[in-house]
């Protein structure tokens, strides 16, 4: 959930200059950036009267690009995250606005989200040559549950090799988002509730630290994109 932490242009530029001297990792999604562009912040300065932060710039950012960016300290669980306004780019620099706010986010240790409705997963069984697709229903970052048609082989404690999640977005509706990961376990097999003749599978997994990392921005994401031009 979307909490107001920060309002005070005092302590959000106190705050800012924490995130530029600590170093820490902003990751930003824009409508050109879907997929999230890790970067950080260089300092908090001042042109013409107006104050900005200064984010390094691989060449991805222009002026006028509007979208959020999430940071988190290490070993904490509790993302922050605020809107912004790219206002001027070079090659290796962008110039942010400062927000009026810095949010953050109320969630559980282990957040299920739904995901977009045309989200898929492929994944291998039984050692079979050919890929089973089904579609992706909800997601946390240790479980998910899948719905399609019905197959031998498929039940508690079955396998899953080599999935692949193709997770869509609920704000940029034309890109998805792929997540590999090496296997997962077949919790259970039920009738779905949802589409006649199809079922769902309830699936755990062991995420590396890289894949975990990648779930959770996806996840953290998802939060986020209903409220990214809620600027209230």
């Amino acid at each position: 959930m979307k909490e107001k932490w920060l309002a005070n242009i005092e302590q959000i530029v106190h705050e800012l200059v924490a995130v530029v001297s600590d170093r820490l990792h902003l990751f930003l999604y824009t409508e050109q950036e879907p997929d999230g562009l890790i970067t950080t912040a260089s300092r908090v300065c001042s042109y013409n009267g107006e104050a900005y932060l200064l984010l390094q710039n691989d060449g991805s950012l222009r002026a006028g690009q509007q979208g959020f960016a999430l940071y988190r300290r290490p070993g904490r669980e509790l993302s922050r995250g605020f809107h912004l306004e790219v206002r001027r780019s070079t090659a290796k620099q962008v110039a942010v606005s400062l927000p009026r706010q810095i949010f953050k986010i109320q969630r559980r240790q282990h957040p299920r989200i739904m995901v977009p409705g045309d989200s898929l997963v492929d994944f291998f069984i039984n050692d079979s040559p050919i890929a089973t697709t089904m579609t992706v229903v909800d997601l946390a970052k240790a479980s998910a549950r899948f719905s399609g048609l019905p197959m031998a082989g498929l039940a508690a404690a079955t396998r899953l090799e080599r999935l692949s999640l193709h997770l869509r977005r609920t704000l940029y509706r034309h890109d998805s988002f792929t997540i590999a990961l090496g296997s997962a376990m077949v919790k259970r097999v039920q009738r779905s509730r949802r589409t006649a003749g199809e079922v769902e599978v309830v699936v755990c997994f062991q995420p590396t630290l890289v894949e975990e990392e990648q779930l959770t921005l996806y996840i953290e994401s998802q939060l986020w994109q209903a409220s990214l031009y809620d600027k209230r």
